[in-house]
């Protein structure tokens, strides 16, 4: 993305290593959680994990944990709305003044000139949801790209891999998870465009995953497994809460794969994990009780 996370954030190797590996996908687990489950009750915990995705933005520099944000709102309003559920009307004056301070930042880091709305929009709105497919069609184009060196569903297995990678670094044996291979590949600025060309980097997206795994037939086979596990979520959406939480992580992880692929992030598996857990945890010892949503039927 636009800024690179630092090498360390307290000096202290571990500490940094938690708070850079577990602070965004625990948070990540527990909002899709609150938003699959109903946000009344837990509107305190929401609201630090919230506050805990600024926090984390700020200290390492890096902005997707916002723009998840953007989006998981923006489904989870969607769905309210699709299923004729009353809005709360303080929830949407808390959304409509984070977007605005959201506005207010990217403006005054991003703006261009006078025209510091166009610079921002311009940036987040538009280039950051079109780069990674120029990004994608360069790769393509040169022959030299690991793109077609194909990793035969490695790829897609993203940071699960990467525990494979750990251990064989234990026993001394050299072994690169797809992923990292992929993140570092793709960590080296290319410059895109014509006329104005400039260097772009980190724009992996899911189509890079797909197509490095198995080719064209990847990324036919993966969009159409992905987009019915989305379809699926969406369609028990007032039936099962974890399926509510598997669409808001699935919807919005499509729309941020248009930046980087979600599938090779720690945060996704993570989260499906999670999700998972926490319905086989409330269903044996009802540790986590789940109200229903109000406008399921009893």
């Amino acid at each position: 993305m636009d800024a690179q996370e630092a090498g360390g954030l307290t000096g202290i190797k571990i500490l940094d290593t938690l708070t850079k590996v577990l602070a965004f996908p625990v948070s990540y687990g527990l909002i899709l959680v609150i938003l699959a489950v109903g946000v009344k009750p837990f509107r305190l915990a929401l609201t630090i994990c919230v506050l805990n995705f600024g926090l984390f933005s700020y200290l390492w520099q890096v902005n997707y944990p916002i723009i998840h944000l953007f989006w998981l709102a923006f489904f989870y309003m969607s769905s309210l709305y699709v299923d004729g559920a009353a809005i709360n009307r303080r929830t949407m004056i808390g959304l409509a003044l984070a977007c605005a301070l959201l506005v207010l930042s990217a403006m005054n880091r991003f703006g261009d000139g006078d025209d510091q709305l166009f610079g921002a929009v311009q940036r987040y709105v538009v280039g950051y949801h079109l780069i990674g497919f120029s990004f994608y069609d360069f790769q393509l184009a040169n022959p030299n790209s690991i793109l077609h060196v194909h990793t035969y569903g490695r790829s897609s297995l993203g940071f699960l891999e990467q525990f494979l990678e750990q251990a064989f670094r234990m026993i001394g044996v050299d072994y690169l998870a797809a992923s990292s291979e992929n993140a570092a590949y793709n960590d080296t600025a290319v410059s895109i465009g014509v006329s104005q060309a400039q260097d772009f980097n980190a724009f992996g997206t899911l189509a890079f995953t797909f197509y490095r795994d198995f080719h064209i037939v990847g990324i036919a086979i993966g969009g159409f497994v992905y987009g019915a596990a989305i379809a699926y979520g969406l369609r028990n959406l007032r039936r099962s809460w974890i399926a509510a939480g598997m669409f808001y992580l699935l919807a919005t992880a499509w729309m941020m794969g248009m930046m980087v692929s979600p599938v090779e992030q720690t945060y996704f598996w993570f989260c499906l994990a999670f999700l998972m857990v926490m319905s086989l945890a409330s269903r044996r010892w009802r540790i986590f009780p789940l109200p229903r949503r109000r406008w399921e039927r009893p």
